[in-house]
């Protein structure tokens, strides 16, 4: 084999090593915020995209929206609020974080244990 075929064929491999996943980065600056599986709120489902495709770690969208960290650093104090989801909570920041994790959104009904009728928390 000639060197003009060695030289041909060494460019041709090294142009499909490097050149196959080529990572569009013509993403717009829309802000419509996707929270991706690593934990990070990226801009835009483009920009997810072009993450994923330039980091070794497969990233995809966990949910639409930005991403939420929710804290369990809550202190033991009683000081009971009734949330809007007719539970008594032992306090503002357990409600909070019963906020957090979950999918409708609670919110402070009024300080003070629920209504009998309600549910605790505790329960």
């Amino acid at each position: 084999m000639n060197i003009f075929m060695k030289v041909l064929l060494l460019s041709l491999a090294a142009f499909l090593a490097s050149g196959q996943d080529d990572c569009n980065s013509a993403c717009t600056d829309d802000y419509r915020p996707v929270c991706g599986t690593d934990g990070i709120t990226y801009p835009n489902n483009c920009t997810l995209e072009l993450a994923d495709c330039e980091s070794d770690e497969d990233i995809a969208v966990a949910y639409i929206g930005e991403c939420t960290t929710c804290t369990d650093a809550c202190d033991l104090v009683w000081m009971p609020v009734c949330g809007t989801d007719n539970v008594t909570y032992a306090n503002l920041c357990q409600l909070e974080l019963a906020d957090c994790v979950s999918d409708e959104d609670i919110t402070e009904a009024y300080p003070g244990e629920c209504q009998a009728s309600a549910k605790s928390a505790r329960d």
